[in-house]
């Protein structure tokens, strides 16, 4: 369904969506109260919603039929398809984006970043800082943007891929702008199980600079299904691990410094800590290992070698242990053993030295 106009919107306003009744109203009246000099319009791709997500969606339609383009899938396609199908709809020369259990705050943001656009040729992709909000809109848990170390009196005039890789994810979907350099997203993207917010700063990278803005215009809603689950955090790192090696391959950015920096601390380290608290050694031991190979010079008193000493007070297997020495001394034997001393100190290197006798291992 295209709006029957022969304007050409300056910006295209993505939100895709997926059962989303109770929050697709703040969301697109958030869109709707934008205070524009120009043309925008919204474009919702509907991933065969079950709930009353597509009437309430149609309701809006047909009161700004100029304004409001709809996708409704016939299927079920999965949450990248969804939005790589709804992208390729927009019009404008700007793509804003909206997660549809978000919304905006700013009645001038769209306004804020076409003006910054406009004016900065050489930027591609700008953002800005958004709230937290609990899953039934009350506290505001913190504010998002970039990483903790980092804060507005820091700001750089713009960030690379090696930002974004080192520093790890800032840039929240439902505050990005970006010029539309694609005309259609590269199919690989269908392989990310996560949100956008990773791929998408690294695949405008190479066509200009992306830029952060110090101003606080959005909400992002975080779901306790999503935080409090036990299962969650190690799926939701399972799937960041998936989405790291994928952009890194078609990207051709796995053998960069900051990518294997960042995907052994933001990935392999924390996989690490939790299968720890919850017990599972040898899979603390197996995650910590590709940590260090990932990144053995950036991770002085590495978890992996912090996990060999918390190994001697658990009751593991003798061959999960022997396992992880081979690999231990398969470390020792690519990197040389004065780097193994260097991330791991003296201490962990004589006890695995320790062990290595007392099993009578041969690698």
């Amino acid at each position: 369904m295209i709006p029957s106009t022969s304007n050409t919107p300056k910006v295209s306003v993505q939100i895709t969506t997926y059962n989303r009744e109770r929050y697709i109203v703040q969301a697109i009246e958030s869109v709707l109260m934008q205070q524009t000099d120009f043309e925008f319009e919204i474009v919702v791709g509907d991933d065969f919603s079950t709930d009353r997500t597509r009437m309430i969606l149609q309701q809006y339609a047909d009161a700004f039929p100029q304004k409001i383009v709809l996708l409704f899938h016939p299927q079920h396609i999965g949450l990248m398809s969804n939005f790589m199908v709804t992208y390729q709809q927009c019009r404008g020369k700007y793509i804003a984006f909206l997660d549809s259990d978000d919304y905006w705050t700013d009645p001038q943001k769209l306004q804020k970043q076409v003006t910054f656009l406009d004016q900065h040729p050489e930027a591609v992709m700008c953002a800005h800082w958004v709230e937290i909000i609990d899953e039934e809109g009350g506290e505001i848990i913190k504010r998002y943007g970039l990483p903790e170390k980092r804060g507005p009196q820091t700001l750089k005039p713009f960030y690379t891929a090696d930002d974004i890789l080192g520093d790890g994810l800032f840039f929240h979907i439902s505050s990005a702008m970006c010029r539309k350099v694609f005309t259609e997203l590269p199919g690989w993207l269908t392989g990310l199980e996560i949100e956008n917010d990773f791929a998408l700063p690294l695949l405008n990278d190479p066509y200009g600079h992306l830029v952060f803005l110090d101003e606080t215009m959005g909400v992002f809603r975080a779901h306790h299904q999503g935080i409090c689950s036990g299962e969650m955090p190690f799926t939701n790192l399972q799937r960041a691990e998936r989405a790291w090696l994928l952009v890194g391959k078609h990207l051709g950015l796995n053998r960069r410094e900051s990518f294997r920096r960042g995907c052994s601390k933001f990935v392999y380290i924390e996989l690490c800590r939790l299968h720890q608290a919850n017990g599972r050694i040898a899979r603390a031991f197996s995650a910590a290992y590709k940590a260090v190979r990932m990144a053995p010079r950036h991770l002085k008193q590495a978890t992996f070698f912090q996990a060999l000493s918390i190994m001697s007070g658990q009751r593991t297997w003798p061959y999960v242990l022997i396992e992880r020495l081979l690999q231990c001394y398969r470390f020792i034997r690519i990197n040389g053993l004065r780097v193994f001393k260097w991330c791991c100190g003296e201490a962990i290197y004589q006890r695995v030295k320790l062990a290595y006798h007392q099993f009578r291992i041969s690698d």
